[in-house]
């Protein structure tokens, strides 16, 4: 009985830890937001939820659909005219821009 009973508020524990649910993601996708826009990303890219209004880069609103991997990678190594962000931005910062962007895509109305 015991065992049982410490195993389910392990559980509960780690569960609340980890921000289970899309609330974990959207707190993710929420910080990406703030580092979007502090790290300058809208003097190229544009979009509405920033809002920004650049034009070097695609525009973020009607822009293809690519993965958060896709996004992370970007990030990282900068593609075409774009810089790296490696160096510039935590590894932490890097994955909630990718967060930030992915929701862009794939939540337009």
């Amino acid at each position: 009985m015991r065992t049982a009973r410490r195993l389910t508020l392990l559980a509960l524990a780690v569960a609340a830890l980890s921000g289970c649910g899309s609330s974990g993601t959207a707190d993710l996708a929420s910080e990406g937001r703030g580092v979007f826009v502090s790290a300058g990303c809208g003097s190229c890219h544009t979009t509405v939820a920033a809002p920004s209004h650049g034009t070097l880069g695609p525009n973020l609103d009607t822009s293809e659909r690519l993965t958060r991997r896709q996004i992370r990678t970007q990030l990282d190594a900068g593609v075409g005219g774009m810089p790296s962000f490696q160096g510039r931005l935590t590894g932490h910062q890097q994955d909630a821009v990718a967060e930030f962007v992915y929701e862009l895509m794939y939540h337009r109305r």
